[in-house]
Parts: structure tokens; C-alpha cells; sequence
């Protein structure tokens, strides 16, 4: 039987799981974070204000 490797404290850390959260942000700096995501190929999602 072969023994996992690395530390359990990293295996936690690269768990992918996600978060719905809301936070509030002047409309400029939203605007930016769409324009940035958008020239940079990401994906980038709110909701409707």
C-alpha cells in the first residue's frame, strides 16, 4: 500500500470550491472589472443592479 504524499494542510488548500458571496462596489470599478476581464478572455459574471 503506498502512503499519500505531501501534507494534508496543502491537500486542503487545493480543494476547488467556490463561494457565493456579494460585496458592494462603486459602479466604476465594476465597469473596470468587466473591461478587464473581457480584454482578458475571462470569465466575468453579476448580477443585474
Amino acid at each position: 500500500m503506498s502512503k499519500a504524499r505531501g501534507s494534508s494542510l496543502a491537500a486542503k488548500m487545493n480543494r476547488k470550491t467556490s463561494v457565493q458571496i456579494a460585496i458592494r462596489l462603486p459602479e466604476a470599478d465594476l465597469t473596470q472589472a468587466r473591461r478587464l476581464a473581457e480584454r482578458k478572455g475571462l470569465g466575468y459574471q453579476t448580477a443585474p443592479s
